[in-house]
């Protein structure tokens, strides 16, 4: 059998028979192989939308038109379907997320950037600006980890660090045009979301997280360090496959790694103003702050910075 193009996706060798949209060339073997195969008629339930079927070592994911794919003992993704797009969106997506749960990596649903020396992750409900922020981060000089999943790990050792993603954000045109983007240039990313395609610089190695932002909505940007129950809370709240642990059995390993991460890394509130037209003051505010952020094995220590904290815009 010819070898199949390997690329680099969140810290793995990933061999794929599908496209997947620009990711960087990789050597070696790789870690997993996406290809296509018969995953709608190893279902034991009928396809639809999102998470429909899972099981030790077996997870099924349906795209709206009808498409599966299979994603089984952290190793391989079957890809059966007509619709290329949302087959290669919902790999690049969850399918990766649950390889990487499987292998037992803590993933998050979360854009990350790299600065100061060390990433910067943001986390928030649909519509809070994570990819926003990170655009504006990676205009102001940052390079993009990822906008989309990001596995966090070296928990275990109190290290935790991060790997990149695809080489490209997903805007909105109000984004795209307060960043001067021209929209004539980009690429939809989504036939069905008015989103596009900005590529932009990437990390291509592993990065020590340094913070970690909750976005949520205000009439000032402010920032406040969570207690470390608050912090799990959070990152049980946005780890990318809390459902699938709790139908795979997984659910105990994926608390105790949600808690070693609330303890290693500090995590913050950030309110932020909708006013797209204060993105360069919201970037240069978060590398300010990220500056003075202690260090992962300092995690645990009171922690507090006037550089955001009650700051108006």
């Amino acid at each position: 059998m010819p070898r199949l193009p390997t690329c680099s996706l969140y810290g793995l060798r990933v061999g794929t028979e599908l496209p997947l949209g620009g990711a960087p060339s990789a050597d070696g073997e790789p870690d997993v192989v996406v290809r296509f195969g018969p995953a709608r008629s190893l279902a034991t339930r009928p396809p639809r939308p999102g998470c429909f079927e899972a099981s030790p070592g077996h997870v099924f994911l349906g795209t709206l038109g009808g498409g599966v794919v299979l994603a089984r003992h952290g190793r391989e993704i079957l890809v059966d379907g007509d619709d290329r797009e949302a087959l290669t969106s919902l790999v690049l997506g969850q399918g990766l997320a649950t390889i990487l749960h499987q292998r037992g990596v803590l993933t998050l649903h979360a854009s990350a950037v790299a600065v100061e020396g060390g990433a910067v992750a943001f986390l928030g409900d649909q519509g809070a600006g994570k990819s926003t922020t990170a655009a504006a981060l990676v205009e102001r000089g940052g390079r993009l980890i990822t906008d989309d999943v990001l596995p966090v790990r070296n928990l275990d050792a109190a290290a935790p660090s991060v790997a990149g993603g695809y080489p490209f954000l997903k805007v909105t045109q109000d984004t795209a045009q307060a960043l001067d983007d021209d929209l004539n240039a980009l690429r939809p990313a989504y036939s069905a979301v008015a989103k596009w395609r900005k590529t932009v610089s990437t990390v291509s190695t592993a990065c020590p997280l340094r913070a970690v932002y909750v976005l949520e909505p205000g009439l000032t940007l402010h920032t406040e360090r969570l207690s470390i129950l608050d912090a799990f809370q959070q990152v049980a709240h946005h780890a990318f496959t809390g459902a699938i642990a709790r139908s795979t059995g997984s659910g105990d390993r994926c608390l105790r790694s949600y808690a070693a991460l609330a303890r290693y890394v500090p995590l913050f509130r950030l309110t932020v103003p909708r006013s797209l037209d204060e993105l360069p003051r919201l970037a240069d505010s978060v590398v300010t702050h990220a500056r003075s952020v202690a260090t992962p094995s300092n995690a645990g220590f009171p922690f507090h910075h006037p550089a955001l904290s009650g700051a108006s815009l």
